[in-house]
This record gives structure tokens, sequence and C-alpha cells, in this order.
């Protein structure tokens, strides 16, 4: 695999994007729903957060891409994520799950590995303490977040692409992508972003974008990764705490071009 090749195909599709406008769906959660439409709307794409059972048929009609995040689950929305994704693998288009608590809530697990299981899910994008509970590997939670260090990433997200067909997206201080064979890895990303509530729902929200136009595959991935790590990392220098860095990150999205994807890229195998 080239790097070369990987930032010139990501720079392509940002570029369809904006031509395409695809419409992403999103499933997810109440806290960072506004954040991540916002994000959605400065890669070029359209957001829509639609949860009602009633019209979930007609939005996923309309959709280029399903972002499912677990992150709120509420009673009885189980239902509704499964329909969803049901109905997003009939008309074949792309579904990004984002596991957040199957590390440290058995319900959440449940239901992600039931998705997994009987559904096709293009990507998935967690952290490393529910990319590993996901294949039943040790780790260490607290509350949503994981307190595992970044040791085992690479083999964990190979390990559990290959088990279930999909790419794995494991984010942190550095974030893995795998297809169940390479390993990609990304390093763009910075401290600060952690300190910020959703940098990693408005990830897979990227990753939608660039899968509208992909089709979800490795690319995708590593579009939505790379925009979000280049974004914090040019947001950062300009922040003086995590809130400038929450509305500058959009900013940062909004004016990604060419160049900085050229010249910041850090990517290895």
């Amino acid at each position: 695999m080239d790097c070369t090749k990987l930032v010139n195909k990501v720079i392509y599709d940002r570029e369809k994007i904006r031509e395409k406008k695809p419409l992403i769906h999103h499933i997810t959660n109440y806290i960072t729903a506004n954040d991540s439409a916002n994000i959605t709307l400065s890669i070029g794409a359209s957001p829509v957060m639609v949860d009602n059972p009633a019209e979930i048929k007609e939005i996923i009609q309309m959709a280029d891409a399903l972002v499912l995040n677990i992150g709120s689950l509420s009673s009885g929305q189980e239902g509704v994520c499964l329909k969803a994704v049901e109905l997003a693998n009939k008309r074949d288009i792309p579904v990004i799950l984002d596991p957040v608590g199957a590390g440290a809530i058995s319900i959440r697990k449940e239901l992600v590995i039931s998705l997994l299981s009987d559904y096709k899910i293009n990507i998935i994008k967690g952290n490393l303490a529910e990319i590993k509970s996901i294949i039943d590997i040790p780790t260490s939670v607290k509350g949503v977040d994981s307190e595992d260090t970044m040791g085992g990433a690479g083999e964990a997200a190979r390990e559990l692409a290959w088990k279930y067909n999909t790419i794995t997206v494991i984010t942190g201080k550095q974030d893995f992508i795998s297809d169940g064979q390479s390993i990609v890895i990304i390093d763009n990303g910075v401290p600060l972003l952690a300190m910020v509530t959703g940098t990693g729902c408005m990830t897979a929200s990227l990753i939608g974008a660039f899968s509208a136009v992909e089709g979800g595959s490795l690319y995708a991935a590593v579009g939505g990764v790379l925009t979000m790590g280049i974004a914090g990392q040019l947001a950062a220098r300009q922040a003086v705490g995590p809130g400038m860095l929450r509305y500058k990150l959009i900013d940062e999205v909004y004016h990604i071009n060419e160049n900085k994807y050229k010249k910041l890229a850090q990517i290895s195998f």
C-alpha cells in the first residue's frame, strides 16, 4: 500500500463530497448530535438526524450512508437500530457503526455483536476498549472512555475486521485502520482532541461522508480519520483550550484542501 496513493484518493474523494453533497442519515446520541451535524456540513455533505421508527424507512430511501451511534441508547431503540441497518443493507448503502460504551455496558456489546453478525457493517469505529471488548480481549474502561494504552491496537483492529468482514477503525493517541489484512496508522491526532466531547462521533460522521462517495472501503475510513486528525492539528495551533478547539475544528474541516493533506498527512503501515 502506498501513502501517496492513499492521500491522493482522500483528496479526490473530498472533492467528490463537495460535488455530490451526499445525504448522511444519523441515528446518534443526543450529547453530540449538533456537532456531528455541523461537521457533516463542513465537509460538504448533508446531515439528517432521525430515529423515529415511523420515519426510518422513508429516510433510508433517500440516504447515501447511515451512521449509527449507540452513545445514548434509549429503551426500544435497539429495534430502530436493527431496522435501519436492515433497510440500509437492502439498498446497499454503507453503514458506519460507532459502538459507544460497548466496552463498559453489556447490552450495548450484545447489540453490536448482533449487528456485526447478522448484517453488513461496512465500517466500525471505536476506541480501543470498545474494539477489544467486542472480540473478548480484556480491557480497562472509565465510563465510555478507554483507559488502555494503544499497545496491540493494530492487531485488535485487524482481528475484528477479519472476523466480521468489515473495516475497523480504532481512534486514540494514534489511529489504527484495518481491512483484516493491512493495518494503516495515522499519527495526526493531538492530545487536546480528547478534551472535547464528541470528536469520535464527529469522526464517524466524516467517515460516513467519505463512504457515501467511496462505497464504505478502507479509503473512506482513512479519509474521515485523516481529515479529523489534520483539522485537529491545525485547530490546536490556534486554540487556547478545548472550547476554542471545538469551533476551530469545524472551521478547519471546512477549509481543508489538497495542500494541507499533502503537507500534513502522517501515515504509516
